[in-house]
């Protein structure tokens, strides 16, 4: 999928953690790019992980907390009583759930849990600062992650592709 001039420099500053970060990530996603690109260029800066839909909670965890701008205040105490419940879940709403929350306990510590639509069943994690107008900017490609977001974006996707 290919992304308009400016929508790469958008995301890449929104999960920037600092001038020097934002500069150099920028630099390279400026200009017309693809979805792809940007997303290796997101690792490999360590602002973002990606992983498939059935991924362990555990795997998803450690992915996240080896992210640049991990909210090291975010309290996990909430982990294994997720854990006890999502033996109730199939892989994919595990996932979904275990994002939600994710997402709910790091905005209470600050920061923004976000999600960018990669276009397919596969996710794009990373974190942006609560309220920054570089988040702002990036909203339109960017959706910050609470309880239920990703399950209602995907059920609208995957209720969409039925009359595709």
């Amino acid at each position: 999928m290919k992304l308009p001039a400016g929508v790469s420099v958008a995301i890449a500053e929104c999960l920037a953690i600092g001038p020097a970060d934002i500069l150099a990530t920028a630099q390279k996603v400026r200009g017309e790019t693809t979805m792809n690109d940007l997303l290796v260029e997101l690792e490999a800066a360590e602002l973002v992980t990606t992983f498939e839909w059935d991924e362990e909670p555990d795997t998803i965890r450690e992915q996240l907390e080896a992210l640049r701008p991990f909210p090291s205040a975010m309290s996990w105490h909430w982990y294994d009583d997720f854990l006890n419940r999502a033996e109730d879940f199939d892989a994919a709403e595990a996932v979904e759930h275990f994002l939600g929350l994710v997402g709910t306990h790091s905005l209470k510590s600050g920061t923004a849990t976000v999600w960018i639509d990669t276009g397919n069943d596969s996710y794009a994690i990373g974190f942006a600062r609560k309220n920054s107008q570089q988040l702002k900017n990036a909203r339109p490609w960017v959706t910050v992650v609470r309880r239920s977001t990703i399950a209602h974006r995907f059920d609208l996707r995957r209720f969409a592709s039925l009359f595709r």
